[in-house]
């Protein structure tokens, strides 16, 4: 059982987490929530020798809050373009200043995220760490944000499929604080 928790704290300006059922749609907001697969991609990014890993086992527990939602429009092209009738504009609610907290099970993995940037889904949307700090399973518990726990009895909400594990389908049970 792990005693503490080593917590690093990233923070942005704004970001967005496409709905997995989301497509092209002309009014998007973000999740404000991470999945499973979004998750393990993070530490994947964060360590590399996990790459070949179906499921996190650097990442223990994560939080994510942020100060509200703010739509922005945005020009897209259809992908083969050749004329200016193949643009749209679609609009999308972006998550402000994003909060998200990391816990790993040791030093050694929090201080070498500690020297990364991370980003929730889009390249762009950059989260920097900010502070990194050790705290209790219930202290980090009652950090404020969302996150979520795999469910066991198949009972939960359906985020989208993993496209890390045969595209399963990702259940999870959502905590808010």
């Amino acid at each position: 059982m792990i005693e503490n928790y080593y917590v690093v704290r990233y923070t942005g300006v704004f970001g967005f987490i496409k709905p997995f059922s989301a497509i092209r749609d002309e009014l998007t907001c973000s999740q404000s929530f991470l999945t499973p697969s979004i998750l393990n991609g993070i530490e994947q990014k964060l360590f590399p020798e996990t790459l070949d890993q179906k499921k996190n086992s650097i990442i223990i527990s994560h939080k994510l809050s942020h100060n509200g939602q703010s739509m922005q429009q945005e020009m897209v092209r259809a992908r083969v373009y050749k004329n200016e009738s193949s643009m749209g504009v679609i609009k999308r609610g972006v998550l402000i200043r994003p909060v998200l907290h990391l816990a790993f099970p040791n030093e050694i993995y929090a201080k070498s995220a500690f020297k990364q940037h991370i980003c929730l889904t889009r390249n762009e949307d950059l989260l920097f760490p900010e502070e990194n700090f050790i705290c209790t399973k219930e202290e980090f518990e009652n950090i404020p944000g969302m996150s979520f726990t795999e469910s066991e009895d198949g009972e939960g909400l359906l985020v989208g499929f993993n496209r890390y594990d045969s595209f399963k389908e990702m259940i999870v049970n959502l905590s808010i604080k």
